[in-house]
């Protein structure tokens, strides 16, 4: 059995039950896309902060579709749970491949904008996409190796767009 295996049934075996479940269910679904554009709706408009709307919604946009159109088609990784791998799915099984994570590349390409624009409230970004990486793995729709490269993907994309939008006003 291969280390990432080992992690996500020690994960299964020693960290579920029904509280954790409801959290992890929560991350994945609520604060992986709906939040981050609603609270770049609230304050780009209360600061207006345009450079941050125009950058946060091209990368959530662009983050994503990089994942799902061109690297899951490149690796077709198939997910833990249709992979031989026994477990208890308690969300419905995604039914796209699995490598990298367009969840935890969102998260992290939010988070780092958000990080840029204000540290403070990036710190808690960070930690949230953190929470949201990790309950894809928690959830057992995704490896380790799958989140860990989906984050990657999701800040190299943020700083991509960062540095693409630096001219547009603030």
């Amino acid at each position: 059995m291969n280390t990432e295996i080992k992690i996500m049934r020690y994960i299964q075996n020693h960290m579920r039950s029904t509280y954790m479940d409801k959290i992890m269910i929560f991350s994945s679904k609520s604060l992986g896309f709906a939040v981050p554009l609603i609270l770049t709706s609230i304050f780009s408009l209360s600061f207006k902060k345009y450079r941050f709307a125009i950058t946060t919604i091209i990368a959530i946009a662009f983050t994503p579709f990089i994942c799902e159109h061109i690297l899951k088609k490149i690796w077709h990784r198939a997910r833990p749970h249709t992979n031989g791998i026994y477990c208890h799915l308690i969300i419905p099984p995604p039914p796209n491949f699995s490598f990298p994570s367009s969840h935890a590349a969102t998260a992290f390409s939010y988070a780092l904008l958000v990080q840029k624009a204000n540290g403070k409230v990036g710190i808690f970004a960070m930690s949230f996409a953190a929470i949201i990486s990790f309950s894809r793995v928690y959830l057992f729709v995704h490896y380790p190796s799958d989140v860990i490269a989906g984050a990657g993907v999701g800040l190299i994309s943020a700083q991509t767009i960062y540095s693409i939008c630096d001219g547009i006003p603030k």
